[in-house]
């Protein structure tokens, strides 16, 4: 396989596919969306997109997009460009034209095909928030819309008393979601449509995110067989063939709270000795 990875070249997660890939025979290379060249056709040229002096369709047969910030469409637009030469293209719904980049969207989307969620809403205007949070007294967390490894996610005690400090950089930015009181909350890894693994997560003290990036400790934990169907259906429905499912267990009632699209995988593999990367480089390769 020559896998044109989209990335950080500096992050664990291609620096490991890369590692994997040799071991594998696979020649895997990483570039950013800022690496590439894209051309309209003309009078001596087809449409193409390069990295370096060939079109990329000529070098590899396979991309994996990781990154898709804050070069969106030209990241959509290579995977349809990709797929249209037959390359392999991971997520093929990338490619389709019907790829929504939305953790609101994400929650509806799941809870329309039956797989419990947590409530919530977002506002694209400020006074509408406002409106909404003032009818409760229940803690609620705000979580960024772009993937931030918790950084952006805040617990609000008390809304009702906590909407003055809001402002217009959370409105559209944001969704609010209850605070459950969570039993127990574990990373779920699914590839290629598989049950890979799952960790079991635990918040460092004095913080109510239980995000590995964030120093949370994470250990190796065996889900039911309902559960690791629930997150199987959960990436399915999504599209999504490599993903990271956040499920939480609230009074014996499990909810999923995020599915990541490119899962960091740095703390899982230390965890629980695991190799992500081979598992996902013999999928995309289709062993």
């Amino acid at each position: 396989m020559r896998l044109l990875v989209i990335g950080d070249r500096n992050s664990y997660e291609c620096r490991r596919l890369t590692e994997e890939g040799r071991r594998l025979k696979h020649r895997v290379t990483v570039a950013g969306l800022q690496d590439l060249f894209f051309e309209v056709p003309g009078r001596l040229v087809g449409g193409q997109i390069r990295l370096g002096r060939r079109p990329i369709d000529e070098n590899f047969d396979t991309v994996y997009i990781r990154q898709l910030f804050p070069y969106v469409s030209e990241a959509l637009f290579l995977a349809e460009w990709a797929d249209s030469r037959g390359m392999r293209v991971i997520d093929r719904q990338l490619a389709t034209g019907n790829y929504v980049q939305s953790k609101i969207y994400a929650s509806w989307k799941l809870a329309e095909n039956g797989l419990p969620v947590i409530p919530g809403f977002q506002a694209m205007r400020l006074d509408l928030a406002k409106r909404r949070l003032a009818k409760t007294e229940k803690p609620a967390v705000a979580k960024g819309i772009h993937g931030s490894q918790g950084k952006y996610v805040f617990r609000l005690d008390n809304p009702k008393k906590e909407i003055d400090g809001l402002n217009d950089d959370l409105i559209g930015l944001f969704t609010f979601q209850d605070l459950l009181k969570i039993d127990c909350e574990y990373r779920v890894l699914v590839i290629g449509g598989k049950h890979f693994g799952a960790v079991k997560k635990t918040a460092p003290t004095g913080d109510f995110r239980r995000n590995m990036s964030l120093g949370a400790r994470a250990e190796t934990a065996e889900l039911p067989t309902e559960l690791k169907r629930m997150c199987v259906r959960a990436a399915k429905v999504l599209g999504h063939e490599f993903s990271g499912i956040d499920l939480a267990v609230s009074r014996r009632r499990p909810y999923v709270i995020e599915v990541n699209r490119c899962p960091g995988f740095s703390g899982f593999e230390q965890a629980t000795g695991k190799n992500v990367a081979r598992r996902f480089l013999e999928t995309a390769a289709g062993k």
